[in-house]
């Protein structure tokens, strides 16, 4: 007792000699879901900055009748399949010869995407976990093809909150892929263009739960909400679900190795910093 009173009155008199707890900020943000890089069914959903309202389509209707898959519209239908797909103007962006898509890997259902299962990289699309046999590759156990209806329920929220030289992230995410694997990644916008970094560093890994739950923190180097001189923008935090199960590293896809966007990554939530909404 007698050291809790001597130290009562240490921060008493620290309090009285005009001493202040360091300067917290923070702020919460709603996610918004997409079906792209900054677009939902084709259209713009935020301004970026210096980017304006660049985004790309990473997600498209299954065509059961055909080879090229269906874009989405705010008219398609919620039982619609979703499949893989690429974007023309993120190939020319990117400047990415388009005969460099392997077309079999295009309208593809989401829950049939390919994934590694050789060490040299191949690819095969693999059954159902309990549809498997013991020793066969196979991906988690799921309930069939995943909707339009379905990826259109999700949510998130983040929270973003510095203090005393210290950033933190802390998001919560639900109406996710169950058992999906996702990653959380930073879009900055600087003068030399956009970059995405993985946010607070590799692994920057989410797999939800078999409701489509999932959770992320983690701390940053830089606060978002104060930035220093030299640092640049945070414009937006992007969600990206992975149909092929496989994470990168600090990029998110392999488009040089013949996977642009839309193929086995494709941006679920948005969660905008600097950036507005589109009027």
């Amino acid at each position: 007792m007698k050291i809790m009173k001597e130290d009562m009155g240490l921060v008493g008199r620290t309090l009285k000699a005009g001493w202040h707890a360091p300067r917290a900020s923070s702020r919460v943000i709603e996610g918004r879901v997409v079906t792209g890089i900054n677009r939902l069914f084709g259209e713009p959903v935020h301004e970026l900055g210096a980017l304006g309202t660049l985004g790309f389509t990473t997600v498209a209707g299954f065509n059961c009748d055909g080879t090229e898959p269906i874009p989405l519209t705010s008219s398609s239908p919620l039982d619609t399949v979703l499949a893989s797909t690429v974007d023309p103007a993120i190939l020319e962006a990117l400047g990415i010869p388009p005969e460099s898509v392997d077309p079999s890997r295009l309208d593809v259902p989401l829950n049939e995407v390919g994934v590694i299962t050789g060490t040299d990289g191949t690819r095969m699309s693999v059954r159902d976990h309990l549809s498997a046999g013991q020793l066969e590759p196979s991906r988690v156990h799921s309930r069939g093809p995943i909707t339009l209806g379905q990826w259109l329920k999700a949510r998130g929220r983040a929270r973003l909150r510095c203090v005393g030289g210290r950033a933190f992230i802390e998001m919560r995410f639900r109406g996710l892929v169950p058992r999906g694997l996702y990653t959380v990644w930073q879009v900055l916008v600087g003068e030399q263009g956009p970059v995405a970094l993985p946010m607070g560093g590799v692994p920057n890994v989410v797999v939800s739960d078999g409701y489509g739950q999932g959770n992320f923190s983690a701390r940053l180097n830089f606060c978002p909400l104060a930035l220093q001189e030299g640092e640049v923008p945070l414009a937006i935090i992007e969600v990206l679900y992975h149909s092929d199960g496989a994470a990168y590293g600090a990029v998110p896809e392999l488009q040089k190795a013949g996977f642009p966007p839309g193929l086995v990554t494709h941006v679920h939530l948005d969660f905008p910093v600097s950036a507005r909404p589109v009027m």
